[in-house]
This record gives C-alpha cells, sequence and structure tokens, in this order.
C-alpha cells in the first residue's frame, strides 16, 4: 500500500483494520470494469513496447478480481450498454465463478465477501445513439439479467434528457425520459444522475417517487465543474434519501494536481450540507496501471473528461483500484469515526440500494 497520506502507528492500526472489516463498494467502475476493457483482455492485446496480453476467456477473474483484492474492494458497480455487452457480463459471471459473482441486494454483496469472493452490480443507460433509451420495454428485459441500476445520460443529450456537457442551456427531461422515470421506479431500478443537465436533474428529482443518487459526481463548490452537484442538489436528494458517491476523475476533484485528501474535502462538504451517512466512492478508474485502457479509453472521445490535454495521473494516493486503502487512512486522518468510514467506504451505498431495490 503506497502510504500517502502519512498516519501515526495508531492511526495506520486503525486504517487497516477498517479497510479489512468494512464492505467496500466503488459504485461506478468506469473504463475499469467497462466492457472494451474486457473485450480488450479476452481478444489479447498488442502494446507498444512489444509485449503481449495473452487472450483470456475469463477476463474479471484474471485481471479485476486482482487489482480488487490488492486494493480490499469487495464490490464494483459496473456499466453495460447494448445487449452485446449485457451478454459478455452474463459469460464472464460464468467464466469467472466463483471468484466473481453478480449481485442484485446488499446481502449478496455481504455473502460474496464473507465466500472471498468479489462481486459486481450492473448499470446501465447513459447512451447517446439511443439504441438502448428507444425502446422504453427493453428496461424490462435488462431488469430481468439482474441490472439494477441505470446512468440517465452521459454527458451529451440523448433520447432521456439533456446532459451535463451542454453548458447551463441544456434541456431537461424529454416526454420519454418522463415515462422511463416512471417504469424505473415500477421496476425498481435506481436512478443515477451523474452526467445529466441541471434541469434535468430537478425534472427527475420532482417526478421520481424513488430516492435518487450520483453514482459518480462531486461538490460544484469545491471544485467548479458542470460535471458536479451544486449544493441546492446535494441537499435535496440527500433529504429524500439519496447519496452522492465521489468521481476520482482529477478534473472534477480539482484543477491541479489533485490528491486523496483533496477528495475528502468533497466528503467534508457533503458532510457539512447532509451528514457522512449520505456519502460514497464511485471513482471511474480508467484502467489505472493498465495505461492502454485509458488511451483507448481516451481515443473514442467524451464531453466532460476530454477537453483539453490528456490527463492521466488520478489523484495523489488513489491513482487506481489497488491504492483504495489509502482513501481510508485519509478518513481516519481527517477525524471521521468508524462508523462513518464504514458507510463512506460502502455501507451508506448498500443502505440506499436496498431502499430503492427491495
Amino acid at each position: 500500500m503506497n502510504p500517502y497520506p502519512p498516519l501515526t502507528e495508531e492511526q495506520e492500526q486503525r486504517a487497516r483494520r477498517l479497510h479489512a472489516e468494512s464492505v467496500i463498494v466503488q459504485t461506478y467502475g468506469g473504463p475499469f470494469s467497462a466492457t472494451r476493457t474486457l473485450r480488450g483482455w479476452r481478444a489479447g492485446t498488442l502494446h507498444a513496447d512489444g509485449s503481449w496480453t495473452e487472450p483470456t476467456r475469463a477476463s474479471v477473474r484474471d485481471y479485476l478480481v486482482p487489482d480488487m483484492a490488492e486494493g480490499g474492494v469487495d464490490c464494483v458497480v459496473a456499466h453495460v450498454g447494448g445487449t452485446d455487452d449485457l451478454a459478455l457480463w452474463l459469460s464472464e459471471f460464468d467464466t469467472s465463478a466463483p471468484e466473481a459473482v453478480q449481485a442484485v441486494t446488499s446481502e449478496e454483496v455481504r455473502a460474496a465477501k464473507t465466500a472471498g469472493s468479489r462481486s459486481f452490480i450492473l448499470l446501465s443507460g447513459g447512451a447517446q445513439g439511443g439504441n438502448i433509451e428507444a425502446e422504453l420495454n427493453r428496461l424490462h428485459l435488462y431488469h430481468r439479467v439482474g441490472v439494477r441500476a441505470w446512468e440517465l445520460t452521459h454527458s451529451a443529450r440523448n433520447l432521456v434528457s439533456g446532459g451535463c456537457g451542454e453548458g447551463e442551456d441544456a434541456p431537461g427531461l424529454s416526454r420519454l425520459g418522463e415515462l422511463m422515470v416512471d417504469e424505473m421506479n415500477r421496476l425498481k431500478i435506481i436512478l443515477d444522475i451523474s452526467h445529466i443537465s441541471d434541469r434535468g436533474f430537478w425534472d427527475v428529482l420532482e417526478r421520481s417517487s424513488a430516492p435518487i443518487m450520483a453514482t459518480h459526481s462531486n461538490c460544484r463548490a469545491v471544485c467548479d465543474h458542470g460535471r458536479n452537484l451544486t449544493d441546492d442538489m446535494i441537499r435535496e436528494m440527500t433529504s429524500a434519501g439519496g447519496v452522492v458517491c465521489l468521481n476520482f476523475f482529477p478534473r472534477f476533484v480539482k484543477p491541479e494536481n489533485p490528491t486523496v485528501e483533496d477528495l475528502v474535502d468533497h466528503i467534508d462538504h457533503i458532510s457539512e450540507l447532509a451528514g457522512p451517512e449520505y456519502a460514497g466512492l464511485g471513482p471511474d478508474f480508467c484502467a489505472g496501471r493498465w495505461g492502454w485502457v485509458l488511451r483507448s479509453w481516451w481515443s473514442h472521445g467524451s464531453s466532460d473528461h476530454n477537453k483539453g490535454s490528456l490527463v492521466i495521473d488520478y489523484p495523489k494516493g488513489v491513482e487506481d483500484t489497488t491504492q483504495m486503502g489509502n482513501m481510508t487512512r485519509a478518513l481516519v486522518k481527517r477525524g471521521y469515526t468508524d462508523e462513518e468510514i464504514a458507510g463512506i467506504l460502502g455501507g451508506n451505498f448498500l443502505r440506499y440500494f436496498d431502499s430503492v431495490v427491495l
């Protein structure tokens, strides 16, 4: 474990104990667990230095699980796009078992930890091309095979709503978007408002009968970026029972040279507005030490990640999944209680998760 930030011996022992005892959830895996990444490992990859990654039919077991184990991560919320992506994940649950399993409740996440397995909750949506959102009934298919969360947009608009990358005048929910919110409430699918336009956020909050969440968004008052949430947004969604899970992508943490302690500044802010029981962690890791994944991802473009020069380095101390223990160390250093830390690491999300899907 990278020794950052520095702690006293007593703090160090406490951090190690909490990290081992807590159920640690990354509420948004991002490129680390994306199907594009899994396909790269399944196909085999020739790297710029001439080295070759052998193909495997169990990329989750061979690549994701070891990094999660090293970082003490028990569960990742992984994104699937169209039905081909969904089929790939279902195949991976077959070939990567028992090291990797699918979970649809917090009880299954906890049971996997007890059994020594790593669990994955599937999230879908966000498409700009409308391949998912164009047909409302597809929600039933996705729900039947275990998808339990839905990202309503990416940063550009789709058939559901405007996106956060379009600026202040971006539209809110369309009529189809309203119907999707209603249907997801009925099916008990989590509504994820990360990436949505400001107007879309308020439309979803007003229409949804269930608490909503941000799987990977930060505080705009701490870092002024359109991907982050305003104080009013955070107050209103948490007062209704929602949670805000932090994105580790550097540009959304601090304009320059962010560290794990800068991430805790966002947690402090959420705690001041609503309480630490409404904060979680959704790193959106761009595969960390797997640099070829990030370069491949970046080449496809993104309206909020890609403006400006290529940023590879995540905050100091939490550059990838293997270093998640430093998040616990930073929370200990900042003075959070054992209960608060266990909640932030995953307990808060699991409480919220069951409140919506059960």
